[in-house]
C-alpha cells in the first residue's frame, strides 16, 4: 500500500465520521481512532494478520477528545486523515508525550495477544508492525461493547471493509469473538460477505471459525478477559496449525482436533475441576481489572497494572486479584517497597477508608466491596481511585 492509498482511504473515513459526529453533534458522539499506526505498513502488500476487535473500549465523547490537547484536533476540522491513519495518537505527557499506540507493547493485553501467537514462529509476528494491523470493527469508542449503537456499527463499517480490502490480510483474528461472529453475521451491506457454520460453532472451547469476504476469519476470546492457563495454551496450540492455511475449506477440522487433543483434554478437565476464582455471583472481577486499567491506562506505568497520579507520585496503585492495593510508586530492582516517610500517614488514611493492610502494601481492598454487579463496581472504583490520588498526594 502507498502513503496515498492510505491517506485516500483515511479521507474517505474522516469526512464519514466527522459527518456523523457534526449530524450528532459532537457532544453526543462518542471519540473515534483507529488502534495501530498504519504508517507502518506502507509499501506491504499484504499483512500476515489483520486483528480487530468490535470497538474501542474507553470512554469519552469526541467533544471531550477534541478539548483534550493531547490528541492535537483542531475544533475548525476535527480529525484529520493524517491523524487516523496514525492510529491511537493520543500523546502522552506522563511519557514524553509518546503517542499512546508507541506504548502498546507495555499494554496487559497486548502481552497477552502475543502469546496466542508464540508458537507459529520465532520471532512473534506481533512484534513486526509490518506484518500485522490491530483495528475495530468500528472505531467509535464506549466503554462496554454491549453499549455500542448497531446502526453507529452498520454505517461506519464501510470504511472497515475497505481498510482489510486495501491491507489484504491473510487472516482476520477477532476478538471477543462470540459477540463479534454475531455482530457480524447480523450486518447486511453491499460488498461484504460473512460466512460461518453455526452448527459446528464453536469448533473447540470458545473458538469460532469462519470467513470475512473470503479471508480465513477466527474468533477467539478477548486477551484481556478471565481466561485460563490451559485455554490460553490451547488457542496458541490452535493457531500453531491454521496459520500457514490460505482457505478454511484446506483445515480439516479432525485433523485439527487430534493436533489440538492434549490442550483440548486440559481445557475441559479444568472447566470441571473448578469454576475460576475471579467468577463469583456472576461477578467477571478479571473483566472488571481489565475495563477500569482500561479507562485508566493513560495513568499505567511499571508491569501493566500498576497506576499512579503522575510521574512525581510518591504512592501508586495496582488493580489485581480483586484488589485495589497500595504501596510505594518506586521499588529497587529486587522489587521492594522502599520505605517513605509519609508511610504511617498513609497507613493511617487509609484505614480510615477502610483499607487493611498487611506485608509488602499500605493498604488493600477487596474490588467486591464497592458494589454488586459488575458496572456498579467498576464505576465506583474508578471513583476511588480518582479519591485515592488526592489521598496519596502528600
Amino acid at each position: 500500500m502507498t502513503k496515498e492509498e492510505l491517506l485516500l482511504w483515511g479521507e474517505k473515513t474522516v469526512q464519514l465520521y466527522n459527518k456523523i459526529a457534526d449530524e450528532r453533534g459532537r457532544e453526543k458522539t462518542p471519540a473515534f481512532y483507529t488502534q495501530s499506526n498504519l504508517n507502518n505498513i506502507i509499501g506491504v502488500n499484504s499483512v500476515d494478520i489483520l486483528i480487530a476487535g468490535i470497538n474501542p473500549g474507553s470512554d469519552g465523547t469526541y467533544q471531550q477528545m477534541i478539548e483534550n490537547p493531547n490528541w492535537g484536533i483542531s475544533s475548525a476540522t476535527g480529525m484529520t486523515a493524517e491523524q487516523l491513519i496514525s492510529g491511537n495518537f493520543g500523546r502522552d505527557p506522563q511519557y514524553g508525550n509518546c503517542t499512546n499506540w508507541s506504548r502498546h507493547h507495555t499494554w496487559r493485553y497486548f502481552m497477552n495477544l502475543k502469546r496466542f501467537f508464540k508458537d507459529v514462529e520465532e520471532p512473534n509476528i506481533l512484534d513486526d508492525e509490518r506484518r500485522f494491523v490491530l483495528t475495530n470493527a468500528t472505531f467509535f469508542n464506549t466503554v462496554k461493547e454491549k453499549e455500542l449503537n448497531q446502526s453507529l456499527l452498520k454505517t461506519t463499517f464501510p470504511q472497515t471493509i475497505d481498510l482489510v480490502r486495501r491491507v489484504k490480510p491473510k487472516m482476520i483474528v477477532w476478538l471477543s469473538g462470540r459477540n463479534a461472529f454475531d455482530r457480524l453475521a447480523s450486518i447486511s451491506i453491499d460488498g461484504f460477505s460473512f460466512k460461518y457454520d453455526k452448527t459446528r460453532n464453536p469448533i473447540m472451547a470458545r473458538i469460532y471459525m469462519g470467513t470475512f469476504n473470503g479471508i480465513p476469519c477466527f474468533g477467539i476470546p478477548h486477551p484481556g478477559a478471565f481466561l485460563t492457563t490451559e485455554e490460553r495454551t490451547l488457542i496458541a496450540k490452535f493457531f500453531s496449525y491454521v496459520f500457514n492455511y490460505k482457505s478454511i475449506d484446506e483445515i480439516d477440522l479432525n485433523s485439527l482436533e487430534s493436533f489440538c487433543i492434549n490442550e483440548i483434554q486440559a481445557y475441559h478437565k479444568c472447566l470441571k475441576e473448578k469454576k475460576p476464582a475471579s467468577i463469583k455471583n456472576n461477578i467477571d472481577v478479571k473483566s472488571i481489572e481489565h475495563s477500569i486499567l482500561e479507562r485508566k491506562k493513560t495513568y499505567i506505568y511499571n508491569n501493566g497494572n500498576r497506576i499512579r497520579k503522575d510521574e512525581n507520585a510518591q504512592y501508586g496503585i495496582t488493580i489485581a486479584k480483586n484488589c485495589i492495593f497500595v504501596r510505594q510508586a518506586y521499588e529497587d530492582k529486587y522489587k521492594t517497597p522502599q520505605i517513605n516517610p509519609n508511610d504511617d500517614i498513609v497507613i493511617e488514611k487509609l484505614k480510615e477508608k477502610g483499607y487493611k493492610s498487611r506485608k509488602g502494601w499500605l493498604g488493600y481492598r477487596k474490588l467486591t466491596e464497592f458494589g454488586s454487579t459488575e458496572k456498579e463496581i467498576e464505576q465506583n472504583v474508578i471513583k476511588e481511585i480518582n479519591v485515592l490520588f488526592e489521598l496519596l498526594d502528600v
